[in-house]
């Protein structure tokens, strides 16, 4: 054991003015280290200090509390059209150029404050004539999600629940499933049980064509005259697995049909408003008047990435139109962003790729939005929706068995019920 006089004093310390000093540059260095990242900051070309109280200053505070969340990007369809799911043939640690399909790479993702992202699972419409492989095609995409997830374990988190978004650890990005079109499920309810156990969020009724479920908005034959009463079987079983039920790309015939047989929130994934811009994919005023009045709550998330919906050459003040219109209509707590990047071949100009999210939000700061108001546009808006989708399948598997019904398609299993 040391003797009293063997320890270390203040007074043994202060007689080696040598030695103080570096400590004391040490402590200062230290110091200075913390304090850059909160007084030095790099917003494109412009150079953020501490103090600064400047859009783009606010902005980045914002988003650094409440990241994007971003509830349409295609990777999963670009990988499969453009190196046919080879991970090899790739690599997204590697900054990639902005023209379509390659909006999204792990540095862009860091630069746009995206936090979380539903990677979006797409396959073609059927053809009559033939061989369906929607069902094959889809699950391959959710296994190259999976895949991602296990290549890249320091950058991606798949996100299963309103809970696992809140906790998920800022250094890395979390990955929701999701599906764009009733087509993905074969014709069967349990696929989309089997797609809810592999942790999908959401499921877009329709795409760019009617199926056995739902009309869709564009390039549809109005099969249904909206929704089929298979249709309104499958929002049942949505609600009761905790899948939200995604009326974007669907007729508002569809889309008011589907409100009215809806137990959960309301949902688009990726839309516009037609207010200010007519096209079928955007949503009309009396679609947002059930919004704003839904006792069930909802979100549109704004689909701010496609040029074609957004406006003839649309900049990002076009796209800041779309979601100022769907605010005062519906409220700001309301509205998301669903950007849909890498589905599409056009942006509007300002918008190339993720890493512009925090210009998009700085032109909202500009017009009278709120840090509250934006911190929920990015996030929280969606985080509340899911949460009470969470909370009304856990009621709904209390009160109801699994729903047996199947379409007409399926004369496989019909001709077996009918012997009973």
């Amino acid at each position: 054991m040391k003797s009293e006089s063997q320890l270390p004093t203040l007074k043994n310390e202060a007689q080696n003015p040598s030695k103080v000093k570096y400590v004391i540059l040490f402590l200062l260095a230290g110091l200075l280290y913390c304090l850059l990242p909160l007084s030095h900051v790099k917003f494109g070309d412009i150079i953020i200090t501490g103090k600064d109280q400047s859009p783009e200053a606010v902005v980045l505070e914002v988003l650094r509390k409440s990241p994007v969340l971003d509830t349409h990007l295609d990777l999963p369809i670009a990988l499969r059209e453009e190196f046919g799911l080879d991970f090899n043939a790739f690599n997204l640690t590697t900054p990639k150029p902005s023209p379509f399909p390659f909006h999204i790479d792990f540095q862009r993702t860091r630069e746009g404050h995206l936090g979380t992202a539903s990677f979006s699972s797409f396959v073609e419409c059927p053809k009559p004539g033939e061989a369906d492989t929607s069902v094959r095609d889809t699950l391959e995409q959710l296994d190259a999600v999976y895949l991602l997830e296990e290549l890249y374990p320091d950058y991606i988190k798949i996100v299963r629940s309103a809970h696992e978004l809140e906790k998920l650890s800022p250094k890395k990005l979390g990955v929701m499933l999701s599906l764009e079109g009733g087509h993905h499920l074969g014709d069967s309810l349990g696929a989309l049980r089997v797609y809810a156990r592999m942790g999908v969020k959401y499921i877009t009724l329709a795409h760019n064509c009617d199926n056995v479920f739902a009309d869709a908005a564009v390039e549809g034959q109005r099969t249904n005259h909206g929704l089929s009463d298979i249709g309104k079987a499958l929002v049942q079983e949505l609600n009761r697995n905790g899948v939200l039920v995604d009326i974007s790309h669907t007729s508002d015939e569809t889309a008011h049909q589907a409100i009215d047989a809806n137990a959960g929130p309301l949902f688009w994934s990726h839309s516009g408003a037609r207010e200010v811009f007519n096209h079928p994919r955007n949503v009309p005023d009396d679609l947002l008047h059930r919004l704003r009045d839904s006792p069930n709550d909802g979100v549109l998330q704004v689909v701010i990435a496609a040029a074609d919906f957004m406006g003839d050459e649309p900049t990002i003040a076009d796209v800041a139109n779309h979601i100022d219109h769907i605010a005062e209509v519906a409220g700001k707590s309301h509205v998301g962003i669903g950007s849909d990047f890498d589905g599409v071949p056009t942006t509007p100009e300002g918008l190339d790729d993720i890493s512009k999210y925090p210009s998009l939000f700085v032109e909202l700061y500009k017009r009278g939005w709120t840090k509250n108001e934006l911190a929920g546009l990015a996030r929280g808006n969606f985080i509340r929706i899911l949460r009470k989708a969470e909370k009304v399948a856990k009621d709904l598997k209390r009160m109801q068995s699994p729903v047996m019904d199947v379409p007409y398609t399926r004369h496989d299993l019909l001709d077996n019920r009918d012997k009973h």
